[in-house]
């Protein structure tokens, strides 16, 4: 698959960038922010893990009460940070508010904000109940991600988070197989990909983990359907967001 760099493809110079969806959420949000050349933080509005031990970056866990003064003091000797609330778990923390994001950005502390802002439960594909996702105010982009490896399989069968709600968006039985006209339904629905997203909004779906040849194929079909259903994006990332270096393709509206 021919692949430039991500950032050049998000055509993104500063601002809040966050990821919904399921399938390759934080793997998308650690790749974008190894290849940030300037400052970059990384945060979460809904639980989550910690980062892995490969992020080269500061991590901040503190009650949100905190974390205004010690993120803003660690900009200033850091260009890398993960910040979040302490977890109910050791294994978890928990996100932020969207305000928060918001007053950093205002700060202009970084270049960029990365925000983990929907929660997926390991799954390859979600729809959003009416409380996600969590976006932060004055959001610039939004990366929904759906799995290929969903294709083929049915929601009822485990792959699915709420996979009632994603059975009605894409028009599909519970117990029938995933096809690129179901997907492509899910990432142009008001109620799927692009639920909650102001007007002014920019949102790039991602179909990831487009690791075969029938998967390929099946994620183009499925970009060109959705592009075809709504002129609220003008294209779709079609690949693979954990290969090093994560490869992709560009599908646009013919």
């Amino acid at each position: 698959m021919p692949s430039t760099g991500l950032w050049e493809q998000l055509d993104l110079v500063k601002g809040i960038v966050a990821a919904a969806g399921a399938g390759g959420k934080k793997t998308i949000l650690y790749a974008l922010a190894g290849q940030w050349p300037g400052r970059v933080a990384l945060t979460t509005t809904v639980n989550c893990p910690p980062p892995p031990g490969t992020w080269k970056g500061e991590v901040i866990i503190r009650p949100e009460t905190e974390l205004f003064d010690a993120v803003r003091d660690r900009s200033q000797v850091a260009d890398r940070v993960f910040f979040a609330q302490p977890g109910k778990r050791e294994t978890l923390v928990s996100g932020v508010s969207p305000g928060l994001v918001a007053n950093i950005r205002r700060e202009n502390l970084f270049d960029v904000l990365l925000v983990k802002a929907d929660g997926a439960r390991r799954r390859l594909i979600k729809a959003p109940s009416e409380r996600e996702p969590i976006y932060p105010p004055d959001t610039d982009l939004v990366l929904y991600l759906v799995s290929a490896h969903a294709f083929g399989r049915k929601p009822e069968s485990g792959i699915a988070h709420r996979p009632e709600i994603l059975a009605k968006i894409a028009e599909l039985p519970v117990d029938a197989p995933l096809e690129p006209k179901h997907m492509a339904r899910l990432l142009s629905s008001e109620w799927g990909g692009l639920k909650g997203l102001e007007p002014a909004t920019r949102v790039i779906p991602v179909i990831n983990r487009a690791d075969t040849p029938l998967r390929r194929r099946q994620s183009i079909e499925t970009a060109r359907l959705a592009l075809a259903r709504t002129n609220r994006f003008d294209k779709i990332l079609v690949g693979c967001m954990g290969e090093t270096p994560p490869f992709f393709e560009i599908v646009t509206r013919s």
